[in-house]
């Protein structure tokens, strides 16, 4: 029922739990302090993506064009008209379909989420529960310390 992870951790030593809790910490702030940087690796990367992905339909439009431009013997003009329409015809349809699973698919969602929500409340619980006084002790001072930095790191 429980992971491996979830019983190591009620094995852990008072050193593995620091480490473990100091690893959390650390994260949130290297996201604080680098979340510049971080926003635009990101921003850099959808760019480069929107940019392949716009080569990429660029090409197929304009193989449909050759094809079409030969098959009816049709202009530029008309070859990229017939496109456009198909495309605007393809985009309402695909909007419509999405818009109808739209209820189902966050109904889904957020049942997902609620599993794995609760999943993660009762082995937190079950941990804590199983932990001594000394350990919670331990445990609630050590995220006091952390939050403590947080709030004077972002304070400054």
């Amino acid at each position: 029922m429980f992971s491996k992870k979830q019983n190591n951790k009620s094995l852990e030593t008072d050193q593995q739990m620091l480490i473990r809790i100091s690893i959390k910490f650390a994260v949130i702030f290297f996201v604080i302090f680098m979340f510049d940087f971080l926003l635009d690796g990101f921003s850099w990367f959808f760019d480069i993506v929107i940019e392949l992905l716009h080569l990429l339909i660029e090409s197929v439009e304009y193989s449909i064009e050759l094809m079409l431009e030969y098959t009816l013997n049709s202009d530029h003009q008309q070859s990229e008209t017939i496109i456009v329409n198909t495309a605007i015809i393809l985009m309402f349809y695909g909007a419509y379909k999405l818009f109808r699973r739209i209820p189902s698919l966050c109904r889904r969602l957020k049942n997902k989420i609620s599993l794995i929500w609760h999943a993660y409340i009762k082995q937190e619980l079950y941990y804590w529960q199983s932990a001594t006084l000394i350990r919670k002790i331990k445990i609630v001072t050590i995220y006091s310390v952390g939050v403590s930095s947080l709030l004077f790191l972002i304070t400054l």
